[in-house]
């Protein structure tokens, strides 16, 4: 079983463009491997554990090119961060804490939404996906 989940995302830079949302595809592998790379974090006594690894879409302004791409683990929570190409700040999806992804994930709920305003992200990724299936 796979489900899409969408979470809330920003630039870590006042005046920095930045993606709106990431979109994640959540299977019992990708949780396996935060269960994984938290186990590690503790048995190696380290502060975070990162990966390779990006969403499978950043909802980002057109014309920003991110890169280095991390999957990042730290305590119970994880979150996603990438570099804009030829800037000098970071962007973030906001963090999950791995318990919460695990329960929504059970959760009969096909499309799962993550963050502080839930609706308004329902919101943009409905004009985002509206926009999109208009361009084609």
């Amino acid at each position: 079983m796979e489900k899409v989940a969408y979470v809330e995302a920003y630039a870590c830079d006042e005046y920095g463009d930045g993606p709106r949302y990431a979109k994640m595809c959540i299977n019992q592998t990708f949780i396996d491997r935060l269960q994984r790379m938290e186990k590690m974090r503790v048995e190696n006594d380290l502060s975070e554990c990162r990966s390779y690894d990006a969403p499978e879409e950043w909802g980002v302004a057109e014309g920003l090119s991110l890169v280095n791409d991390e999957l990042v683990v730290r305590g119970n929570g994880f979150w996603f961060v990438a570099d804009p190409k030829n800037a000098s700040y970071h962007v973030e999806s906001r963090s999950l804490d791995i318990p919460d992804l695990i329960s929504a994930f059970n959760s009969d709920d096909s499309v799962l939404y993550f963050g502080s305003d839930v609706d308004g992200l329902k919101d943009l990724v409905e004009d985002s996906l509206s926009d999109a299936d208009a361009a084609q």
